[in-house]
């Protein structure tokens, strides 16, 4: 993706805001770090604008409504 210059689309908002609020957070903040490290050339990527264009879109789900 990032050699061939794609455009890329972030949906962000999970469906269910509370599924992962019984996890560790010190596990969480370990997963996300290492996740973090995997795609460090991708972020790095992203920062240089090196993809065609971008756009990030709230995606609130039925779960979010019911708040």
């Amino acid at each position: 993706m990032v050699d061939e210059r794609w455009a890329r689309l972030s949906l962000v908002g999970p469906e269910f805001p509370d599924l992962l609020g019984d996890v560790d957070p010190t596990l969480m903040r370990r997963a996300s770090m290492a996740a973090a490290e995997k795609i460090k050339f991708y972020r790095q990527a992203v920062m240089k604008n090196v993809p065609r264009a971008g756009c990030v879109r709230p995606n609130p789900g039925s779960a979010w409504s019911e708040r």
